[in-house]
């Protein structure tokens, strides 16, 4: 039986689950007599080990992360928060941005453990402070249709630095003063949405409904 082939050699490579290569070469000569040979030869490749990143998000004192930009050059199998609370989050997928809610205000450090298909593992940490937010609060009182507000009843551990009102006819109002006014183009009834930042730059918010004439 000839031995001819599409060409006079042959070369080709196998890549196992990332980790493994298995490479075939062979010579066919276009002697019907001759033989052909088969050489097989593997090695490791390398897999690299994951990279651990994360960002959080905290409002009051439930934080929520997102290890979104974790990576791995084949696939991260697990996720790993340390609270710094004795409170840990582990799994999968689902587990890449969990969210915790703490006792108390104060310091925390969360660590992420990452580990990848084969077991390596790569960590990042991040130390954050739980501050306690404002208070909204504010008065007001309307002569035609002029409205003054006076949010000077706001208050929190920490100084509030800034005022933002929204008046529900498309305006808005910002101020670092606690007292402001607003004159309405129309009569009507406004549902009034005061948010005040501390200087820890929490915020808190507070509608109410004004009655303009």
């Amino acid at each position: 039986m000839s031995l001819r082939t599409l060409g006079s050699s042959l070369s080709s490579c196998l890549l196992v689950a990332g980790l493994f290569g298995a490479c075939v070469s062979g010579e066919n000569s276009v002697d019907e007599t001759s033989s052909s040979s088969v050489q097989v030869s593997t090695q490791q490749l390398t897999d690299l080990p994951p990279q651990a990143a994360f960002s959080v998000v905290c409002i009051d004192r439930t934080c929520f992360g997102d290890a979104e930009a974790s990576s791995d050059d084949v696939f991260i199998a697990n996720y790993s928060w340390n609270w710094g609370d004795g409170a840990v989050t582990s799994g999968g997928s689902s587990a890449s941005a969990p969210s915790h809610t703490f006792a108390a205000y104060g310091p925390i450090d969360i660590v992420l453990t990452v580990t990848d298909s084969v077991g390596q593992t790569s960590v990042a940490s991040r130390t954050l402070q739980l501050s306690q937010p404002p208070t909204a609060a504010f008065a007001f009182t309307c002569s035609s249709r002029t409205c003054h507000v006076n949010a000077s009843t706001s208050s929190g551990p920490a100084a509030i630095t800034s005022y933002h009102w929204d008046w529900d006819d498309e305006t808005t109002t910002d101020t670092t003063s606690s007292t402001t006014a607003h004159t309405y183009a129309y009569g009507a009834t406004f549902h009034v949405h005061l948010t005040v930042t501390d200087a820890n730059g929490n915020t808190a918010g507070l509608t109410q409904s004004l009655d303009v004439l």
